[in-house]
């Protein structure tokens, strides 16, 4: 994840725990504000994926992570088509 926090941008690693076409959950260390706006960037099948979020909950985790709930800003239809795809064939495993 890609953050700016008073113009400085910082980057955090973190684990994606339950995506949708609208939004994921993370968990990292790093410590980020609700309402955040933040790039999330992971691959799929060996495509790369950045999508703007913003952060809009968060809660305590085990082995000092917090878990963020992001709202996905925007979505292109390739990237949609992408993450589409995944999930339908994570429902088939």
């Amino acid at each position: 994840m890609i953050a700016r926090s008073g113009g400085i941008l910082r980057q955090y690693e973190g684990t994606i725990h339950d995506i949708s076409l609208g939004g994921a959950i993370v968990n990292t260390r790093g410590a980020i504000t609700l309402k955040q706006e933040i790039v999330l960037q992971f691959k799929i099948q060996d495509i790369d994926i950045s999508l703007p979020a913003t952060v809009i909950r968060s809660t305590n985790q085990l082995n000092n992570e917090i878990g963020y709930g992001i709202a996905f800003t925007e979505i292109s239809d390739n990237v949609n088509d992408v993450l589409f795809k995944y999930l339908v064939s994570q429902q088939n495993n």
